[in-house]
């Protein structure tokens, strides 16, 4: 709604995305949000994709690759959950990720490497995959060093009370969060959809210092913490 852009707008703390289905790549609304509602950058979601048994390859066609071009020429990034977690639907809201991926006749394997083809073709457009893309450190550090315009958005990277990295967790982040402190983008994954107590303050107050509580742990540089 119109009311929604016109807050965004005058709030610099609020960026907004245009999300995008697989089935509806729009260069002219896309442009239009971007031109006239301040919308900064684009996501795109594979789960839909998964779900209807499309074939993952759609993500290159012309029309697509023309939404990968617009954002290179407006310099937005692309927040894309590419690969999906493989798991038992009571630890991903219900969502059966695990029935899904037994009829799909591709694997997330598949879908990386399609999408690496992607990025070399548009180096001057941005991607971000959410989540780690549900890849090791040692994984996406050969990603970041082949693809200079890939990053990741982090949201996992977290820790209760009470609990506490050892020392061999932080050996093995540690060196990763330095050398690439200006690709990996911090998130919360905060949702309103999932919980009805995310409405309590106090336990969105416990959702962020999760977050931060992991990278205190991390015992950072300055340098590579301000980035």
């Amino acid at each position: 709604p119109k009311s929604f852009f016109k807050w965004a707008l005058g709030d610099t703390q609020v960026v907004p995305f245009a999300r995008f289905n697989y089935d509806n790549p729009d260069t002219v609304k896309f442009s239009e949000l971007i031109e006239h509602h301040g919308v900064k950058g684009l996501k795109l979601h594979n789960r839909p994709l998964y779900n209807a048994r499309a074939d993952y390859r759609i993500m290159d066609s012309p029309d697509w690759n023309a939404m990968y071009d617009l954002c290179a020429r407006y310099g937005l990034p692309i927040l894309w959950h590419l690969n999906q977690r493989y798991r038992d639907p009571a630890l991903v809201h219900g969502a059966n990720t695990a029935e899904t991926w037994r009829g799909l006749p591709y694997t997330n394997e598949d879908v990386l490497a399609h999408f690496l083809g992607i990025a070399a073709r548009h180096p001057k457009t941005v991607f971000l995959l959410a989540h780690l893309n549900f890849l090791g450190n040692e994984r996406l550090a050969r990603i970041f060093n082949l693809y200079p315009n890939v990053n990741m958005y982090c949201t996992h990277w977290q820790l209760r009370f009470g609990e506490r990295l050892t020392d061999r967790e932080i050996e093995a982040i540690r060196p990763f969060a330095i050398r690439y402190a200006d690709r990996i983008f911090f998130g919360t994954d905060f949702s309103f959809h999932v919980r009805e107590k995310q409405n309590d303050p106090v336990w969105w107050r416990n959702f962020y210092q999760a977050n931060i509580r992991f990278l205190k742990a991390l015992e950072l540089p300055q340098e590579a913490l301000d980035k």
